[in-house]
């Protein structure tokens, strides 16, 4: 055993020395005291770079441009911007099971590790620098490709314009059936039409102002939710 650990130490130690971390983004305030200890800790490392909150568009696109593989470990996020610009910038992603962008994830272009687990991300970290710099650009077009099909302006405008068909074509007072997906159907989904509709949405402090018309916007829709889930920074 002895042996075995002395050879992980060795292998860690040579991974660490070719890897280069990126982080960049703020601290949620119930971690704000963690965080910053944490990348006190690691201020002098050589490989780590901490490049707090990018405000301006440009210089955050650089970056991401810059990064082989782009990382979204997030413990709850709705759907991460920083995902779909790493997709549209070709980049290959590694993304936690609680991140709603990991629609975006396949096996062509991607990793979807468990939320919190920290050898999840550590063997996903390893596991895409073993890749060959080929594979990772296949990956990164892969992502473009996602992109494109999903998330880009044209697909919204082409979902959007298929939705208002298919509301016309209903009439007026009609429910519209919703469309599946192939593996949605193959899994045997029931329609969202017959299910409940839970709207589940996030706030911070400065929204408080506001947050209260958003909720009645929500609940006044002509499909009225089943249920309004509203989470709170602490």
């Amino acid at each position: 055993y002895g042996l075995v650990g002395s050879e992980m130490c060795i292998r860690d130690r040579e991974y660490r020395a070719r890897a280069e971390l990126h982080f960049a983004g703020g601290f949620i305030n119930s971690g704000t005291s963690v965080s910053s200890y944490v990348f006190g800790q690691i201020a002098d490392e050589e490989n780590i770079h901490y490049h707090g909150v990018i405000s301006d568009e440009r210089k955050k696109i650089e970056l991401l441009s810059q990064m082989d593989t782009v990382v979204v470990a997030s413990r709850d996020e709705s759907c991460s911007l920083v995902a779909l610009e790493g997709a549209m910038l070709s980049k290959p992603l590694i993304v936690t099971e609680n991140v709603g962008a990991k629609y975006m994830v396949s096996n062509a272009n991607g990793l979807v590790v468990d939320t919190g687990d920290v050898m999840s991300l550590r063997a996903a970290f390893m596991a895409m620098m073993d890749k060959e710099a080929s594979t990772l650009e296949k990956m990164g077009n892969a992502s473009r490709r996602a992109y494109d099909e999903r998330a880009s302006m044209d697909a919204y405008t082409k979902d959007l314009g298929a939705l208002f068909e298919r509301r016309i074509a209903a009439g007026a007072g009609r429910r519209i059936q919703p469309v599946m997906s192939k593996a949605e159907r193959r899994r045997g989904r029931v329609p969202s039409a017959t299910r409940d509709v839970v709207v589940s949405l996030t706030s911070i402090p400065h929204r408080m102002l506001t947050i209260g018309q958003c909720i009645d916007s929500l609940v006044e829709q002509t499909k009225r939710p089943d249920k309004v889930l509203l989470w709170l920074s602490t």
